[in-house]
């Protein structure tokens, strides 16, 4: 989770400054903050375990960053709402791969009786479906509340 989370952190970054739309900056400072302290959390989490953050690099979150870098980067786009939907497409797909690792990662915790880490990644776990519910709203605010997913 550390790579992935150092990966998405980067590109989460990158993404909010190519985003036009306020509230999609919002919400993309709003997802810098939270996997800045989810990553904070996760590397106390392994300490806590003598685990090493550095054992394994997330290559499912290299492939989601290749993507979306390719599809948002490497294309002109002829409006901005048109980058910034792609924007949100790809944002999404990052969150749902780390809402699968929280979930993952809490589980874990629990199992283990580490009770401290379970609480702590569950926070993590529940401030990236925030996130997710944030990038609703987000498209709500771009297409309109009739592009709101249900």
């Amino acid at each position: 989770m550390v790579s992935a989370d150092r990966q998405s952190l980067e590109f989460t970054k990158r993404l909010r400054d190519a985003a036009s739309h306020p509230r999609l900056v919002e919400a993309l400072t709003n997802g810098v903050c939270g996997i800045s302290d989810g990553l904070d959390i996760v590397m106390a989490t392994l300490k806590r375990h003598d685990a090493d953050p550095e054992a394994n690099r997330s290559l499912g979150m290299a492939g989601l960053i290749a993507e979306a870098e390719e599809r948002i980067f490497a294309r002109q786009f002829d409006a901005d709402q048109a980058r910034d939907a792609m924007i949100v497409a790809q944002y999404l797909r990052i969150t749902h791969y780390g809402l699968a690792a929280y979930e993952a990662l809490t589980a874990l915790a629990k199992g283990a009786n580490d009770s401290e880490g379970a609480d702590e990644l569950q926070t993590c776990l529940d401030n990236a479906r925030d996130g997710h519910a944030d990038m609703q709203d987000v498209i709500a605010a771009l297409l309109g509340d009739e592009a709101r997913p249900d």
